[in-house]
């Protein structure tokens, strides 16, 4: 179960990085992407969708 346990935290890590970019300086950000590239990338996603016209697409 640790594979797991690890996965879910990387998945948090990712979700947490994405909705608070602003809250971690740029040298914290920095280690994150050497230490685990896919995490990295995934907050990148988030931080580019929540900066496009996307964030505020609503459902009618």
């Amino acid at each position: 179960m640790v594979i797991d346990a690890d996965e879910n935290l990387r998945k948090w890590m990712s979700y947490i990085m994405g909705y608070g970019k602003e809250e971690f300086v740029q040298g914290e950000v920095e280690a994150i992407r050497k230490a685990d590239s896919e995490v990295y990338f995934a907050a990148s996603v988030l931080w580019q969708i929540m900066a496009s016209w996307v964030n505020d697409l609503r459902e009618y």
